[in-house]
C-alpha cells in the first residue's frame, strides 16, 4: 500500500517539524465507496512515547475499505514539551488539514473525523473542544478508544499496582536515559516506554506533563464535554491503565454518542489483531459512522 509521508511546520516555540502519513482510500481500495471524510489519527503512549504507526494495519484498512481516507500524525512528547504545547500542535495539525486537503492530499472535501487511542483519544477530545469553542470547523465525529477527558483523575497521580506487579522496577536514571537520545518523534518500539513505566510505577506521570495550570486547563468537565460532536467510545472492563468508567461517563456527557463495552481484556485490547474483540469493536464503530 502506498504511504504518502507528509512534513509539516509548527510554530509553537522551538519545535518546528512534524510528520504524518496519508493513506488514500481510492488508491488502497479502488472499488471502495467514497465517504469524502478523512480520519485524522492521534496515537497513544501517555503523551510520553508512541508513534503514528501504532495502529495495526488491519484496522486502518477497515477504514480505507469503507471509503474513509486516513491521516496519522506524530506529535511532540512530554517531558520535553508540556501538554499545552502538545495540544496546540494537534490544533495546528487539524488547521493544516483544513487548509491543505486539496493541494497536498488531493482531496475534494475538508470533512474530518478525529480518532485517538488512549492519550490520542485525550488529544482528540481536547482538539475537538477547542475547535468548537473557537468556532472553527469541528469534526463530524470522534472515535475514542479507551480514552480520558481529564488529567486530574486521582488514579493517574498514584503508583499503579499493575505496572508495579507486572514489570521490573524502572529507576529514574533508566527512565531519563531512555529519552536522552530519543527524537521528539517516537517509534513503535522505543526505549521511551521506560519513562512511562517509571511514571506509572512511581505515580509521577502527571508531573512529567507540565505545570499544574496546564493540567487543569487540559481537563474537561461534563458540561464542556456536552458541546462536543457525537462520539463512538470503547474500553475494556479490565483496563488497569485507564479506568473503564471514564469512557462510560464520557458517553453519558457527549451527545448522540455510543459506548461499546469490551469485557475482561486489558487496556489496548485491539492491539492483538488475532483477538476477535478488536475487530468487532471496529466493525461496531464503522456501523455507527454509517448512521451519522
Amino acid at each position: 500500500m502506498t504511504t504518502h509521508k507528509i512534513s509539516l511546520i509548527l510554530t509553537n516555540g522551538s519545535y518546528q517539524k512534524a510528520e504524518a502519513d496519508f493513506y488514500s482510500s481510492s488508491e488502497a481500495f479502488p472499488s471502495a465507496p467514497a465517504k469524502y471524510r478523512t480520519i485524522l489519527y492521534f496515537h497513544g503512549g501517555g503523551l510520553l512515547f508512541g508513534s503514528r504507526k501504532d495502529l495495526p494495519e488491519a484496522y486502518r484498512d477497515m477504514f480505507l475499505k469503507a471509503g474513509y481516507d486516513f491521516l496519522a500524525f506524530d506529535y511532540p512528547l512530554a517531558p520535553e514539551y508540556p501538554v499545552s504545547m502538545i495540544a496546540d500542535s494537534c490544533m495546528q495539525f487539524v488547521q493544516w488539514f483544513l487548509t491543505h486537503y486539496p493541494d497536498e492530499l488531493g482531496l475534494s472535501s475538508p470533512e474530518y473525523i478525529l480518532f485517538g487511542r488512549s492519550a490520542g483519544a485525550f488529544l482528540s477530545i481536547q482538539t475537538a473542544y477547542q475547535m468548537v469553542r473557537n468556532r472553527l470547523p469541528a469534526p463530524d465525529a470522534l472515535i475514542l478508544f479507551y480514552g480520558y477527558p481529564s488529567l486530574l483523575e486521582e488514579d493517574f497521580s498514584k503508583p499503579n499496582r499493575y505496572y508495579q506487579a507486572e514489570y521490573p522496577p524502572v529507576s529514574k536514571e533508566e527512565a531519563f536515559q531512555s529519552i536522552e537520545n530519543s527524537p521528539v518523534f517516537d517509534t513503535v518500539k522505543s526505549p521511551r516506554t521506560l519513562l512511562y513505566l517509571y511514571a506509572r510505577q512511581t505515580g509521577g506521570w502527571m508531573e512529567l506533563l507540565g505545570p499544574e495550570e496546564d493540567l487543569e486547563d487540559s481537563s474537561l468537565s461534563s458540561k464542556q464535554l456536552s458541546i462536543l460532536p457525537p462520539a463512538f467510545l470503547t474500553a475494556s472492563s479490565m483496563d488497569r491503565d485507564v479506568p473503564f468508567r471514564l469512557s462510560k461517563n464520557m458517553a453519558r456527557s457527549i451527545p448522540d454518542s455510543k459506548f461499546y463495552p469490551v469485557y475482561n481484556l486489558g487496556h489496548d485490547f485491539d492491539q492483538d489483531t488475532s483477538a476477535p474483540e478488536g475487530r468487532q469493536a471496529y466493525e461496531e464503530c464503522l456501523e455507527w459512522l454509517e448512521q451519522l
